[in-house]
């Protein structure tokens, strides 16, 4: 009859090493932990309930098992739904195509390739490439989006940013991230019409908050986005008051949209979102000392190898 020890120290089957992963998640899954965090905690779990912990966890000498555990919670879970995430998601229209841009999480100094944060593919790079002005836009918005998505998270570095900044600023993240997502998923468009209306309010009013105006104040400026970026230049002599205009003079009024059954179409919708993500760029640039746009012009083309014949 095999000992107690023995029977601990055998390889479990697959079927036997699932059911243990299944219940591990589980564990995770009721601990609050999201599903990136269980692809490590999951992982120790299962060594823990197999009564094998203390084996190499990675590096040189892993224990075989940990491979197996990993392999598994890769065929249970999708690549997205165990990443880490990045620091924002945001969208570029290139002609009428919409493409991800994603902003990532980073430390220290590393160097900024624009083309390899995009999921457009390498022949569509080629081809944005070929066009100066879809090129000079393309930088211009991954700019917008960096400078948002770096500096949004970086208020009070530089100069002090209070509470009522930071809150506006977040909520103006969450509705960009959702007219990025819209955009890219391919459904229907007009969500991502009233998001980047929201975040625009929220951004400009975000910027006047920086600078001291009230809670009633900025209620008495109300959706007027016009009002709102007026004013703002009146405290950021940097701001560009009449580019920030000429752009929300394009966008429909947020009353009149949210109720109309006549929307936007994708080009126009497009215009829209990437005109909310520049304007969140212009109010951070104001507030840190973000400014990829100052170097984006001068950015050099990547060079891609011919087509195949």
């Amino acid at each position: 009859m095999e000992s107690e020890e023995t029977l601990m120290t055998q390889e479990p089957s697959q079927e036997e090493l699932l059911a243990a992963v299944l219940v591990a998640d589980e564990e995770g899954l009721n601990a609050g932990e999201d599903p990136a965090q269980r692809t490590t905690t999951t992982i120790l779990r299962v060594m823990k309930n197999l009564g094998m912990e203390g084996c190499t966890f990675a590096g040189p000498g892993t224990d075989p098992l940990i491979d197996r555990v990993h392999d598994l919670i890769r065929k249970l879970y999708r690549p997205e739904d165990i990443a880490v995430g990045g620091m924002h998601l945001g969208v570029f229209m290139f002609r009428d195509i919409f493409a991800r841009i994603g902003v990532p999480r980073g430390y220290g100094i590393f160097p900024v390739d624009p083309f390899t944060h995009t999921n457009l593919t390498p022949i569509q790079l080629r081809w944005l490439q070929s066009r100066p002005e879809d090129l000079k836009a393309f930088l211009d918005q991954f700019a917008d989006i960096w400078d948002f998505g770096w500096g949004a998270r970086e208020l009070g570095r530089t100069r002090p940013a209070n509470s009522d900044c930071s809150n506006f600023l977040n909520l103006a993240r969450f509705h960009l991230q959702a007219a990025a997502a819209v955009a890219t998923g391919a459904f229907d468009l007009g969500g991502a019409v009233q998001s980047s209306l929201i975040a625009t309010e929220l951004m400009l009013k975000g910027g006047l908050a920086a600078n001291g105006l009230s809670q009633s104040a900025l209620k008495n400026l109300g959706h007027d986005l016009t009002a709102l970026a007026a004013e703002l230049s009146k405290h950021e002599t940097r701001f560009d008051r009449k580019r920030v205009v000429a752009t929300v003079g394009q966008f429909p009024k947020y009353v009149p949209n949210r109720y109309s059954s006549s929307q936007p179409d994708r080009r126009s919708t497009g215009h829209i979102v990437m005109g909310a993500q520049y304007i969140a760029g212009e109010v951070v640039r104001q507030l840190t000392d973000r400014d990829f746009r100052a170097i984006a012009a001068n950015y050099p083309a990547r060079s891609y190898p011919p087509l195949p014949p």
